[in-house]
């Protein structure tokens, strides 16, 4: 079970490290109109959604929450509760999910939706944001959408990779 936890952990860590890598990417060479966030890390938890408990997933999402509060200057909580209720929306429609790559783009597509349309809602009355939802879904959520399907692939591999490790773990454990 440690290696399972071990393996889920550095797989979020890699995933948060790509995300900072892309950001910063983007950020150089961005027009000033559009704003794109890769959500590697949130994607990874929400892939590990179908394998976790729902507490498990929860705790996972409420940290990585608190961890991208902690390096974005006054934003607490605004990750944290819009990571974890967006995780806790996601499990109540687990039961309803299948493990194709279509119904997980598809669930990856409503829940960054929900995410963002959430931490909009809370930026905008918690730290009094004064862009219209209109302007908001123009220049941030179209493009945190539209660029995080195209990264939906590195996810995946990611995920097949630290499966692959987990099942070889277990077989080289068995065999002793």
């Amino acid at each position: 079970m440690r290696t399972i936890r071990f393996a889920h952990f550095a797989y979020v860590v890699v995933m948060l490290l790509l995300d900072s890598i892309i950001n910063a990417v983007f950020r150089q060479f961005a027009w000033s109109h559009i704003t794109f966030i890769s959500n590697l890390a949130f994607m990874a938890i929400l892939l590990l959604t179908q394998n976790d408990s729902r507490e498990e997933t929860i705790i996972k999402a409420g940290l990585l929450g608190i961890w991208m509060d902690l390096n974005h200057i006054a934003s607490f909580p605004i990750f944290f509760i819009a990571y974890t209720v967006t995780v806790v929306m996601v499990r109540l429609w687990d039961r309803h999910i299948g493990t194709t790559a279509l119904e997980f783009v598809v669930m990856v597509i409503i829940a960054i939706f929900v995410k963002e349309i959430i931490t909009f809602v809370l930026i905008y009355f918690l730290k009094g944001f004064n862009q219209s939802l209109a302007q908001f879904m123009s220049t941030r959520i179209f493009w945190v959408v539209l660029g995080n399907i195209a990264l939906i692939p590195v996810v995946r591999y990611g995920y097949n990779v630290m499966h692959k490790q987990i099942l070889k773990r277990a077989q080289n454990v068995y065999m002793r």
